[in-house]
C-alpha cells in the first residue's frame, strides 16, 4: 500500500485530501508539462484540464457544469485550497483555478482518464521505491540496468523517429521542447532538456547532416532514472517524448 505523503515527497507530486488521516485523495503530478491527477485509493489517472477531479474551468464556462445545472445538479465549485495539502504544493495552471469536492468530481460527466500507457508510466513513477542516488551527468539508455533487452524497441521508438522528424530541420526541436516545458541544452548541434516528470528529465541531442553523414540523434536520461522507472518504462518514456515533441511541433 502506498503512503501518499511519502510518494508526494519522493516524486514531487503534491498530495491533496479533505482529511489528513484519510487514504482518499489526489496526487497531482506533472507529466511532460501537463498536470495529471491520480485519485486514491482507486489509482485512476486523469488528465488535468479535461474535466478531471479537483481541476477544471469555472462553472460558467465548463460544459459539464452547464449540463449539470440543466439537470438540477449542484455546480458550486470548491476551491482547491479547501483540501489540505500534505506536501508543499506547486502552482497549478492559473487557467484552471477551481476545484470540486471529491464526491461530486467522481460523477461520470467529469471523467477523462489518461491513455493507458501514460497511466502505466505515471503509476510506475509514483510507485517507485528505494534510495535515490546523487544525480550525475545524464546517461544513455544502454547504461540503464537491463536496457539490452529493450534496445531494439528503444532504437525503433526513439532514435529513428527523432532523426526522421527533426533531422531535416533540427532547430525546430527548441520551440517544440519549450511547449512541453523544456529548455535548451549545450550538447550536439541542437539539444533540449524535456521534463518528463518532476524528478525525471529527458535530454534530446541532434546533429546536423552533411555531405558525408546523415543527420543523427541521441537521447539521454537523468542519471538516477532507474530509481523511478524500469528499463522497459524508460524505452516507453523515450517513445512518448518523441511523439509529444512531434505533436508540439505540428500543433496549434
Amino acid at each position: 500500500t502506498l503512503d501518499p505523503t511519502a510518494v508526494a515527497a519522493r516524486c514531487g507530486a503534491p498530495w491533496l485530501t479533505a482529511d489528513a488521516g484519510s487514504p482518499a485523495g489526489e496526487l497531482h503530478v506533472d507529466f511532460f508539462g501537463q498536470t495529471h491527477v491520480v485519485t486514491l485509493p482507486d489509482a485512476v489517472v486523469w488528465v488535468a484540464g479535461e474535466g478531471v477531479p479537483g481541476v477544471h474551468p469555472s462553472p460558467g464556462t465548463c460544459p459539464h457544469c452547464q449540463a449539470d445545472s440543466a439537470a438540477g445538479a449542484p455546480t458550486t465549485p470548491r476551491p482547491l485550497a479547501a483540501l489540505r495539502p500534505l506536501a508543499p504544493p506547486r502552482p497549478l495552471d492559473s487557467s484552471l483555478p477551481h476545484g470540486r469536492s471529491l464526491p461530486h468530481d467522481r460523477s461520470p460527466s467529469h471523467r477523462s482518464t489518461a491513455p493507458i500507457w501514460d497511466a502505466i508510466l505515471i503509476l510506475h513513477y509514483l510507485g517507485s521505491e528505494g534510495p535515490i542516488p546523487p544525480r550525475g551527468e545524464p546517461i544513455a539508455f544502454a547504461e540503464v540496468a537491463d536496457a539490452r533487452f529493450f534496445d531494439p524497441a528503444f532504437q525503433e521508438r526513439c532514435r529513428v523517429p527523432l532523426e526522421r522528424r527533426f533531422g531535416p530541420a533540427p532547430e525546430t526541436l527548441l520551440p517544440a521542447a519549450a511547449r512541453l516545458g523544456g529548455r535548451p541544452w549545450d550538447r550536439g548541434d541542437v539539444s533540449a532538456v524535456v521534463p518528463a516528470f518532476p524528478r525525471v528529465e529527458v535530454h534530446v541531442v541532434l546533429y546536423r547532416g552533411d555531405d558525408d553523414f546523415p543527420p543523427a540523434a541521441t537521447m539521454l536520461f537523468s542519471s538516477d532514472i532507474a530509481s523511478f522507472q524500469s528499463a522497459e518504462d524508460v524505452a516507453v518514456l523515450g517513445g512518448a517524448t518523441v511523439s509529444r515533441l512531434a505533436r508540439a511541433l505540428s500543433g496549434p
